[in-house]
């Protein structure tokens, strides 16, 4: 008797229409995976709302949605900010907030909300993956003079199509790169259709790469790519279309070799710096006073791109051995810059964060913070894994472990889950990817 009745639940999750209100959240999402490029105010919006359905949920508590991981670190993590707030305010009352700001760690888990309203629907991610592409292609246009744009990369300059700057809009042709190389030359066998759309996306996404001239961004795509191909391939996965493939290499070569004395110039910046680097730490041996040590590398290593990046890592560690569990709180990032005495007014003025966003969190957070990213994206690969038996599950585990390995390594580069750009990339592929894992729990259970 109880077997019969849990089929016939299950013939019914299977079989039954959306309501009204799964779809009202449905198309929500959608126009918030549209918007960000073209409306930040109605994103803004949009995202409240997200908010509200998120403390809803919390209310209601559908399927012990209290218990569940993702909203159990939620939890930790508001906890561990209130907590670092708590010391600051007790050991440095000067540098510390009148309120606690559970924002900085709190905005990255919008993805929980955006998951539970896709989790009845079948294969969300392509509509929200199409919803975004539209809304940052027409943002390339529309928050641009597109034409002067283009014909300035042309000429060898580094654009960024007035989306933020040229590694926000790196970051983002980065995934489109990946997506569309992952459906192209992994997956199932396509439409001709769908592989011509997909080839052009791909080569939009390697032009875009190539004009926006962002180291971080071909590191990370290869790096996700080469981990992710040999997992694909052991889960049954062949490449195909080695022509195709071959052909989009050549004029990926063609394109490269329009910019190439950029991408000289930026590797001769890295190679300035690592010779700057091995210098002092010749000439240092004998100084044995950690902060001394740090000032002799900041004040040697030469103000370039790479450069800034490295004097920021260095003086954030004097800040990091000074509080290693909890922390300076949310405005700790400024202040390693804001409070050096090895960097000049103008750099300060110019810069007010670390360029990465794992060691702002060890600065801000500390140990607890940073150990609360991690898990959250441990879980977030475990889940889609062990749902890998649903329908192309394996293509979403595939994709969404390959989006993980980009986003792990590009924000060592640059802090984009600390940027509203990178926000939203986080919480839309997590969101999208984390609801076939519910639909998988929601089945089984």
């Amino acid at each position: 008797m109880l077997y019969n009745i849990n089929s016939v639940f299950l013939d019914r999750i299977k079989k039954s229409k959306y309501s009204s209100s799964d779809k009202f959240i449905f198309f929500l999402i959608c126009f918030y995976s549209f918007t960000p490029f073209i409306c930040s105010k109605l994103n803004s919006l949009l995202q409240l709302f997200l908010g509200c359905f998120f403390f809803y949920l919390l209310i209601k508590n559908p399927f012990f949605f209290r218990k569940e991981k993702m909203t159990i670190l939620f939890f930790l993590a508001i906890i561990t900010q209130i907590i670092t707030w708590g010391v600051l305010l007790i050991s440095n009352p000067e540098l510390s907030s009148k309120l606690p700001d559970v924002d900085r760690l709190g905005k990255l888990f919008l993805f929980i909300p955006i998951a539970w309203g896709l989790r009845k629907f079948e294969s969300p991610f392509k509509y929200i993956f199409l919803a975004s592409l539209a809304g940052f292609f027409l943002g390339l246009v529309t928050n641009s003079d597109f034409l002067h744009e283009i014909g300035s990369a042309f000429k060898g300059q580094r654009i960024d199509f007035g989306i933020k700057n040229a590694q926000h809009s790196s970051m983002i042709f980065g995934l489109i790169f990946i997506i569309s190389f992952l459906n192209l030359f992994v997956f199932e066998r396509l439409t001709r259709k769908n592989s011509f759309l997909l080839a052009v996306l791909l080569l939009l996404s390697i032009c875009g790469l190539v004009f926006t001239q962002t180291r971080q961004s071909y590191l990370a795509v290869m790096i996700s790519i080469l981990v992710s191909l040999p997992l694909a391939f052991k889960m049954g996965f062949r490449l195909r279309k080695i022509i195709l493939f071959f052909t989009i290499l050549f004029i990926s070569v063609l394109i490269f070799r329009i910019n190439i004395g950029y991408f000289s110039q930026r590797f001769n910046d890295i190679k300035s710096v690592w010779i700057s680097v091995e210098k002092i730490r010749i000439e240092d041996k004998k100084n044995n006073n950690f902060k001394e040590k740090i000032d002799s590398y900041v004040k040697s290593i030469p103000p370039t791109s790479a450069g800034i990046r490295i004097k920021s890592w260095l003086e954030a560690l004097k800040w990091i051995v000074q509080k290693p569990f909890f922390g300076w709180g949310s405005e700790a990032r400024k202040l390693v810059i804001k409070k050096s005495d090895n960097f000049t007014e103008d750099l300060k003025k110019q810069y007010g964060h670390l360029h990465n966003y794992f060691i702002e969190v060890l600065v801000s957070y500390g140990v607890f913070g940073l150990s609360i990213i991690f898990i959250m994206y441990w879980i977030f690969i475990n889940s889609i894994y062990n749902s890998k038996t649903c329908a192309d599950g394996n293509k979403i585990f595939i994709t969404g472990f390959c989006f993980a390995v980009y986003w792990l390594v590009i924000n060592n580069f640059e802090s984009f889950n600390s940027f509203w750009t990178g926000v939203f990339i986080h919480n839309i592929f997590l969101g999208a990817f984390y609801s076939r894992y519910l639909k998988f729990k929601l089945i089984n259970d």
